[in-house]
């Protein structure tokens, strides 16, 4: 491959590169790319590495105001100080050089007398109502359920308090909000539209959870119903209401509410608005800004799997997966930031660093450790079930489990299952993107029952059994439309994103600048797809978690004849690699189209007469 310029790592020197960005460490070997991540932007909030650095007093900027030299959305109060509180509170402060507990006792002291937090002089009139109200609310929402999460962790009584008075203030400011001629006029405000009002519905359902008082979740229920159909508004408020509505219907189990999420998912999934990346845009309506935002993939990942748990839909499951794997790593910074990336319906452009430090880095980091948590093992039932496969030490009073992303042995691609302690019956998905599985426990192949989506074994599993499942990985490619064609079934030309197993795999500037330079109309064959055996990156200081998943591709360019070959890597790699220009969406052909179709068309002049 003399087009592309690799080096090829030794095992050595990529043990080296993980030991040198600080990979956790499970029974001494790297705990995985979750845990990696978890790592970056926990770092980022917690270290003077990177501007702006989260001191106590640039985290409270957005509720003790200077006026004169304010920090970015300070009229949002409440939503990067809401957030930080959030996820510090989640995750522990051990590592913090901002004290926690003491943040958090500033932060209440800028609470005003009638529970809100921002401006004390915006007056919630009908007459008056207008986008820095709706600013002000948005934050507000965002600081009740850091410090709900706060209390449910600490269990500080001037916290509750703090967060009940900022939920009566809510009810109070609703009661103006909801008066239909305000909801006609906040129409088209985009990230100050009403849904500043119905993202609210997170903290009134936790309220409600933590205070046994009804009112909040009663509240609750009537603001969601003023949320439009998604026209064009602002991704992370909707989908961060719809999650708050299922959270509404596992608190009071009004099947209503239920159908109304899932009503409003699948309506997402099938319209424009779901992007090749596995997830959505910053906006939804057809004239909207092409970019993505971090904030709305890890709430799109969050929604997913909620669903999945709530309704046992493996679909949900499956669509949260994509998004994790493919958008929200994607979407993750060097630095650790999350953030907003332009895209396309054929890719992603480079451009300068958007990394939203305000918003998406503490909501990405979020969703990742609510991923960690809640998502990889389900233990609600009478037996355990493991859903998505990422490397994770697992342990509960039921069981004791290490999970660890094995080896790749050609398409087939190994999990191994330390179990340290269990009682209960074990069962392991059975995943989509995977077309056969083969099983062995302590080194014995065994015979796997599947069934239902999941796997078991006849022979109950026992302490200090060692199981490693490997899973046939599918190549598949998905076109615009939805169609979903494994890549050995090519008739004729097509034009789509290359799906191998779990990953979305791209062509991108920084492995192959001869490629995707203009101009980039190729045609890969398909039929000469191969695997890459060695442990292929071609920058030494960039780290790789799936080089084993690269595939080689011939092609010819559609600008001049030739006959290449380029590298399909996983899109997420694109974090440790300075997201450069990206190709997905490609042109497909058999060997023989791909032949015709150069003859054709290749050196003609495209200007010239028909």
């Amino acid at each position: 491959m003399k087009q592309i310029k690799r080096r090829v790592i030794g095992m050595a020197l990529l043990m080296f590169i993980h030991a040198t960005y600080g990979i956790a460490q499970v029974n001494g070997r790297a705990a995985g790319e979750l845990a990696y991540r978890i790592n970056m932007a926990y770092r980022r909030l917690t270290e003077n590495v990177y501007k702006p650095v989260f001191t106590e007093k640039f985290i409270l900027a957005d509720v003790n105001i200077e006026h004169d030299n304010a920090r970015r959305f300070y009229n949002f109060s409440g939503d990067l100080s809401g957030r930080y509180i959030e996820v510090m509170s989640l995750m522990g402060e051990n590592r913090t050089k901002v004290n926690l507990h003491q943040l958090v006792k500033d932060a209440i002291k800028y609470q005003g007398p009638d529970g809100r937090f921002g401006d004390q002089r915006l007056i919630f009139s009908e007459d008056q109502i207008g986008k820095q109200h709706m600013a002000l609310l948005w934050g507000n929402g965002r600081m009740l359920v850091g410090l709900l999460a706060y209390y449910n962790r600490y269990h500080d009584k001037e916290v509750l308090a703090a967060a009940v008075k900022l939920g009566d203030f809510f009810i109070k400011a609703y009661g103006v909000c909801a008066a239909p001629e305000i909801v006609k006029r906040l129409d088209g405000f985009g990230a100050t539209g009403i849904i500043c009002v119905t993202q609210f519905i997170e903290g009134l359902v936790t309220l409600s959870q933590l205070t046994g008082d009804h009112k909040y979740s009663e509240q609750a229920s009537k603001a969601y119903k003023l949320l439009p159909d998604r026209g064009k508004q602002h991704s992370h408020g909707y989908l961060t209401t719809l999650r708050g509505v299922l959270m509404l219907y596992d608190y009071d189990k009004n099947a209503a509410d239920l159908t109304y999420v899932k009503n409003a998912y699948d309506n997402l999934i099938a319209s424009g608005d779901y992007t090749i990346f596995g997830s959505v845009r910053e906006y939804f309506g057809k004239d909207a800004i092409e970019r993505d935002e971090g904030c709305s993939t890890a709430d799109f990942v969050r929604l997913s799997l909620g669903l999945y748990k709530v309704t046992g839909e493996v679909k949900y499951l499956e669509k949260g997966e994509l998004a994790l794997f493919n958008a929200l790593f994607f979407n993750q910074y060097y630095t650790g930031d999350f953030g907003h990336h332009i895209i396309t319906e054929t890719g992603s452009e480079p451009h300068y660093l958007h990394a939203a430090w305000w918003c998406c880095t503490m909501h990405g980091l979020r969703a990742l450790y609510d991923v960690q948590q809640n998502y990889i093992i389900n233990n609600a039932s009478s037996k355990i079930k493991v859903d998505l496969y990422l490397d994770v030490n697992y342990k509960s009073k039921d069981a004791d489990i290490a999970i660890q992303r094995f080896k790749k042995a050609g398409d087939t691609l190994f999990y191994q299952f330390q179990i340290r302690q269990i009682n209960k019956q074990i069962l392991f998905r059975m995943p989509g993107w995977a077309s056969n599985a083969v099983c062995y426990i302590n080194g014995k192949k065994e015979v796997p029952n599947i069934a239902n989506g999941y796997i078991s074994f006849n022979r109950a599993i026992k302490a200090d059994d060692r199981i490693s499942i490997g899973f046939l990985l599918k190549k598949a490619i998905i076109t615009a439309s939805g169609e979903n064609i494994p890549i050995s079934e090519i008739k004729g030309t097509i034009k789509g994103v290359l799906h191998y197993g779990p990953y979305i795999l791209g062509v991108d500037d920084k492995a192959d600048p001869d490629f995707t330079a203009e101009p980039n109309n190729n045609i890969l064959y398909s039929k000469s797809v191969t695997l890459i055996k060695n442990n292929i990156h071609h920058n030494l200081e960039k780290v790789s978690f799936l080089s084993d998943t690269y595939l080689s591709i011939n092609y010819q360019h559609g600008g001049y004849p030739s006959s290449y070959q380029t590298v399909l890597r996983p899109i997420s790699e694109l974090t440790f690699d300075r997201h450069g220009y990206l190709l997905l969406s490609i042109t497909y052909a058999t060997d023989k189209n791909a032949t015709d179709l150069q003859r054709k068309d290749s050196m003609q002049n495209p200007w010239r007469k028909k």
